[in-house]
C-alpha cells in the first residue's frame, strides 16, 4: 500500500483514531501504542503526539507517512512505508457518541510475481550453460 488517505470525516467530534499491524486480525491491547504498526488521529481538527501543540485537518491527507514517523506514533512497533506484500488489519475508533462518517481510500500497487513462463526459460538457459561449461571441461 502506498497511501491512506482520510478523504472524508464529517462529526461533531474534532477527531477519530486509525491504527493497524501485520495479522489477519487484530490481536493485543487497542488502548496500547505498542500494539500498533502504526497510528494517527484523523479529523478536521485532530491532535497527533508530535510536538504540534496546534489541531488541523487530516482531510486530504495521506496519513501513511506520518504513522510511520516515531515522532508522530510514539510507541509503535514501527514500519517503512510502503506497506509491502502481506494482510494488515487496521483498526478505526470513534470514541464519541456523535454520529460520525468518515472515508480513507488505501492505495495499492500490484506486487510483480515472475510469469511461469519466464522461469522455465531461466531453468533452460541455466541447464545449456551447464552442458556447455561440462563440454569444455572433458
Amino acid at each position: 500500500m502506498i497511501s491512506y488517505v482520510n478523504a472524508k470525516y464529517v462529526s461533531t467530534d474534532p477527531q477519530g483514531f486509525t491504527g493497524f499491524q501485520s495479522g489477519s486480525s487484530f490481536s493485543g491491547d487497542p488502548f496500547m501504542a505498542m500494539s500498533y504498526a502504526g497510528y494517527a488521529h484523523f479529523g478536521f481538527a485532530a491532535n497527533n503526539p508530535d510536538d504540534n501543540p496546534t489541531a488541523s485537518s487530516t482531510v486530504g491527507v495521506n496519513l501513511l507517512p506520518l504513522m510511520a514517523d516515531p515522532t508522530f506514533a510514539p510507541g509503535t512497533t514501527g514500519f517503512t512505508p510502503p506497506l509491502g506484500p502481506g494482510t494488515y488489519t487496521f483498526l478505526i475508533q470513534q470514541g464519541d457518541p456523535s454520529t460520525t462518517g468518515y472515508r480513507f481510500n488505501m492505495i495499492v500497487r500490484p506486487v510483480s510475481v515472475p510469469e511461469s513462463g519466464s522461469s522455465l526459460c531461466l531453468l533452460g538457459i541455466g541447464t545449456l550453460a551447464i552442458f556447455a561449461l561440462r563440454r569444455r571441461l572433458c
